[in-house]
């Protein structure tokens, strides 16, 4: 490049460019795709060629050309079709799964990751489109209202390229999932599997198709679907570092084949092996479970419940047990999941129904003593943890002060 650059700037007479600015610019302007960048250089050769600088700074910049835009529309494009290719692959999961007992979970989960993947096209039709007008096809899709959806159909029909109506409108009409996937087999066919063969196809799944919520949930089915005994799927998350997804595995081995599992753990890292000896009281799927049916954190992604139990503690009291001792110094939110607890200073009491959070500032101490008018489980979250929550999801900010919910 310093010597093509010195016989472009020679031969027009021209300042030398500096090469390495000339290849950051590219980088920097270029979508991650190779060939992008490769062409982004060559618009900074021609530039130099043409002597063409940037007052500024006195170098050459590269036009804002043509093919650079197309690059750009492409990457948007091509990723709007890895999100109906990662659709479809769901709407063909919940078919595979559909009518078989024990799915229940993994059914729910496929249903809200199809939703999530709808609102991301709009997202990235932002990208390419007028977003006024795409934000309000989302909105009158999101409505519910059939006569909302038929409008926004009416508006992307208008709006967006031809080549995107064929990979959009199978995802976002209101059309039975077998329908869908027709519409789709020409640019995204999927294999239909039996159920066990499905189950398995989701725990070995990349993380783009199947989020850490989904695999789990689908080890949690397999012993109810599967004839085998011990899949090695199940085997193989006996070795997985997520403590979720191997504690799931093992109670579903130690479900199948207690005596099996015995077997397993002596091939296991000794730091794994004790997590799985010894089961919880409430395992870590139930634990996220019980956090879905919080008023304060229930609409939130079980991926976002999943990641506040990695850093929580889970404790169960009986009635008549003290929670929390006055003056007792608080460093972390305490969530009451299920149960009934009183303050003894007012005698005020609250179920899960009104209060599911009793919320102090870290490094507060209590005012009074709370008891247990009932069994009661509580989440002790990390005060981080839940800051990030409280960071990541508006909502429930604005619950965790709501004094139907939360009271200090």
């Amino acid at each position: 490049l310093d010597n093509l650059s010195q016989r472009v700037g020679d031969s027009a007479q021209v300042a030398r460019p500096d090469s390495a600015k000339i290849v950051e610019q590219a980088r920097n302007r270029a979508d991650g795709d190779w060939r992008d960048w490769l062409e982004c250089l060559l618009a900074a050769l021609r530039a130099a060629r043409n002597g063409d600088t940037a007052p500024e700074e006195g170098i050459v910049t590269p036009p804002q050309s043509q093919y650079l835009q197309r690059g750009e529309e492409r990457s948007v494009k091509q990723r709007i079709e890895e999100t109906v290719r990662t659709a479809a692959w769901s709407m063909a999961s919940i078919l595979d799964l559909e009518n078989t007992e024990g799915c229940g979970e993994v059914m729910r989960s496929l249903g809200k990751s199809i939703d999530a993947q709808r609102m991301n096209v709009f997202a990235l039709l932002n990208q390419l489109y007028d977003p006024d007008q795409i934000e309000l096809v989302r909105e009158s899709f999101a409505s519910g209202d059939s006569d909302g959806r038929v409008y926004a159909m009416e508006q992307l029909d208008v709006l967006v390229d031809a080549d995107l109506k064929m990979l959009l409108f199978p995802l976002l009409e209101d059309l039975q999932l077998s329908q869908r996937l027709r519409n789709l087999d020409g640019l995204c066919p999927q294999q239909r599997l039996k159920a066990v063969d499905r189950l398995c196809d989701i725990v070995n799944s990349e993380r783009i198709l199947a989020d850490r919520w989904l695999r789990a949930c689908a080890l949690r089915a397999l012993p109810e679907v599967s004839e085998e005994e011990v899949l090695d799927e199940q085997v193989a998350q006996l070795f997985n570092r997520d403590p979720l997804l191997r504690e799931t595995a093992a109670a579903g081995v130690r479900r199948s084949a207690p005596g099996r599992l015995e077997h397993y753990l002596q091939y296991l890292p000794p730091q794994l092996v004790e997590s799985l000896v010894q089961t919880r009281e409430c395992p870590l799927f139930d634990q996220v479970l019980l956090l879905r049916q919080t008023p304060l954190l229930g609409e939130l992604p079980e991926t976002a419940l999943a990641t506040l139990v990695d850093h929580s503690r889970f404790q169960r009291f009986a009635a008549g047990d003290t929670l929390l001792k006055e003056g007792a110094e608080l460093d972390c939110a305490h969530l009451l999941a299920e149960g009934e607890v009183a303050r003894q200073d007012s005698g005020i009491t609250r179920r899960t129904s009104l209060l599911d959070a009793w919320l102090w500032t870290p490094q507060a101490r209590t005012a009074a003593a709370v008891s247990a008018l009932a069994e009661c489980s509580v989440f002790y979250i990390e005060s981080a943890a839940f800051a990030a929550a409280l960071d990541a999801w508006p909502e429930v900010a604005a619950r965790a002060v709501d004094t139907e919910i939360a009271a200090i």
